[in-house]
């Protein structure tokens, strides 16, 4: 996790991530994995990095912050200039058999921001680990 945006921990700042590969390649490997999960951060770069077998590639939720629904009010946590370049996610089914997410852009309530994200030259799809008819039933056939 990448600042602490759930539980009001330190932010992140100036993060920057390149050639790394995140995999989930066994088949028994335990599932419902998040390969990158932003909280509160500002600045961060990700660039030719691959994602494969995880449930979950990227995940950015900013959270309330410490004591923003009491006194002391701390001004919320939120996730901006994000850039990622390059990124490719290969998504596995979730633990439940529903089909895993590619990135989720999702703030804790309504006073989170989460501003200025660009995606550049990335692709999001399912891996060969996902099983969509899992879904529906026992087994592909």
């Amino acid at each position: 996790m990448l600042g602490d945006g759930i539980n009001g921990g330190a932010s992140a700042k100036e993060v920057y991530i390149a050639g790394c590969v995140f995999e989930v390649s066994a088949m028994n490997a335990p599932s419902g994995q998040t390969a990158i999960q932003i909280g509160a951060c500002d600045h961060v770069r990700v660039e030719n990095c691959q994602i494969d077998g995880v449930s979950y590639g990227i995940i950015i939720t900013p959270g309330a912050g410490p004591g923003s629904t009491s006194p002391p009010l701390v001004t919320p946590v939120n996730a901006v200039h994000l850039s990622f370049t390059g990124v490719n996610v290969y998504c596995a089914n979730k633990p439940s058999g529903a089909q895993g997410m590619a990135c989720v852009v999702q703030p804790a309530t309504a006073n989170q921001a989460v501003a200025q994200i660009v995606f550049q030259g990335c692709t999001f799809e399912l891996s060969d680990t996902a099983h969509p008819c899992l879904l529906y039933t026992s087994r592909c056939v």
